[in-house]
């Protein structure tokens, strides 16, 4: 593959991730990772108009690097959106036994774990040759945990509603037993 070859599938693959994550719909996420691309496409141009094959060479490979660097912010930024979303459906279903629902919820937890280390131990500046791949992993992963959650939410209302009911009619039988034992006290002689 030419070098122009794999600079375009990376512009390409940065692309399809920025759009990725921008419907996520918080506004500014992708700004660094388009940053990365503009430095991208002027790296690509110098590397067009040069006649130095270093300079050309050179210019290539910076511009792949900031291609890469953007894959990986995108994807960082992603992550940190559905960690965040992931939080909330925790706390919204605290007081529920998840796993009836969802069985595999503590895997899924751990999954989210990873992808959370992976982000704090990783710097965008070191990015290996394989680090904006692993990020993607870990994005396309926490994405469809997050779509699972998601998706559990009536079910979990469900429960939610259920353990109310219960709660309501417990407290209103006792209530009638107590109500009765008094009508009972009050009444015999």
């Amino acid at each position: 593959m030419s070098d122009y070859s794999e600079l375009h599938n990376l512009f390409k693959l940065a692309e399809e991730k920025i759009k990725t994550v921008e419907h996520l719909e918080i506004d500014g996420l992708t700004i660094p990772a388009i940053n990365e691309l503009r430095y991208a496409g002027k790296h690509c141009l110098v590397s067009l108009t040069s006649s130095d094959q270093t300079a050309i060479s050179f210019s290539i490979h910076e511009a792949k690097d900031h291609c890469k660097r953007a894959i990986y912010d995108v994807m960082e930024m992603g992550i940190v959106v559905l960690l965040h979303n992931i939080e909330q459906f925790s706390k919204d279903y605290k007081r529920v036994r998840i796993t009836k629902v969802i069985p595999k919820y503590i895997a899924d937890r751990q999954n989210v774990i990873n992808a959370r280390t992976y982000i704090s131990q990783n710097n965008r500046a070191e990015i290996t040759s394989k680090g904006y791949q692993i990020i993607q992993s870990h994005f396309d992963q926490v994405r469809a945990i997050t779509d699972k959650f998601e998706l559990s939410r009536p079910e979990l209302n469900k429960v939610m509603y259920n353990r109310f009911l219960t709660l309501v009619l417990a407290i209103l039988a006792i209530t009638v037993a107590a109500a009765g034992v008094i009508i009972n006290v009050c009444s015999t002689p």
